[in-house]
């Protein structure tokens, strides 16, 4: 009888397990050399790597998070001769998620576009969306003389800086009360104004996403409605910056 109630305890554990277990499935896109694949090591709870090999094709990971989570994250290579694949995995996950590298202004408009693309062709499955500007640890440093040059946006500027210190996502939430699209400065990016892409509120207007709502700014001025999740993070995959918010993020779809 013992042998019975250990057997039925085991059983019912399992399959309480089996039951609650969340299945999630992750593509994650992005230019060649963003971060994607330090960034999937990471959710795997693997240690940052510096040389990591460029993948070719796809790298398909299984990952284990908390709250009884179970990711399938696909890994797609960035080379333009591999994103035709992309569009196969776009129809098949419960979340996209798009690199930037932060610290390559050389590639800034191309990875822009794309992400632009990759947005307008996935709109229709109201598939969320996470975009992770990476390495801000690369970025050069801050410079507040150049942050307040301009005394007609010095306001303006103070008001983005004030709100882009609550960086959480948690985040979100309280930053869309102070946020406004219209009033966040727009840059001609270089190399002593980069850093001003680590605020949220600038990065989502340099990418043309207005969070609040809900719309995609493209040349010409024509938009597009935003009919999914959206979540945009600074993020450096080498220091850990918001990685463990980021996951908080997936665990909530």
């Amino acid at each position: 009888m013992d042998c019975f109630w250990k057997w039925f305890n085991q059983f019912w554990d399992w399959l309480y397990t089996a039951s609650t277990q969340k299945q999630l499935s992750i593509a994650v896109v992005g230019l060649q050399n963003s971060g994607k694949t330090t960034f999937t090591n990471l959710i795997a709870g693997e240690e940052f790597v510096v040389d990591t090999i460029p993948t070719l094709g796809v790298n398909i990971k299984d990952v284990k998070l908390p709250n009884h989570t179970n990711l399938k994250v696909y890994d797609l290579a960035g080379q333009t001769r591999f994103q035709k694949l992309w569009d196969r995995c776009f129809q098949q996950v419960d979340l996209l998620v798009f690199m930037i590298d932060l610290s390559d202004l050389t590639n800034w408009e191309q990875a822009k576009n794309k992400l632009h693309d990759v947005i307008i062709a996935t709109n229709l499955e109201h598939v969320p969306i996470l975009i992770l500007g990476n390495k801000v640890d690369l970025i050069p440093k801050f410079h507040r003389d150049l942050y307040v040059a301009k005394s007609d946006v010095s306001d303006q500027r103070s008001s983005v800086e004030n709100s882009a210190r609550k960086q959480t996502w948690n985040y979100v939430s309280p930053l869309l009360h102070n946020y406004e699209y219209e009033d966040i400065p727009k840059y001609d990016l270089n190399p002593e104004n980069q850093h001003v892409l680590s605020k949220v509120e600038v990065l989502s207007k340099e990418l043309g996403i207005d969070l609040k709502h809900g719309l995609l700014h493209l040349p010409h001025d024509s938009k597009v409605k935003l009919n999914r999740d959206i979540a945009l993070f600074s993020v450096s995959c080498k220091d850990g910056t918001l990685i463990d918010t980021v996951i908080d993020w997936i665990l909530e779809l």
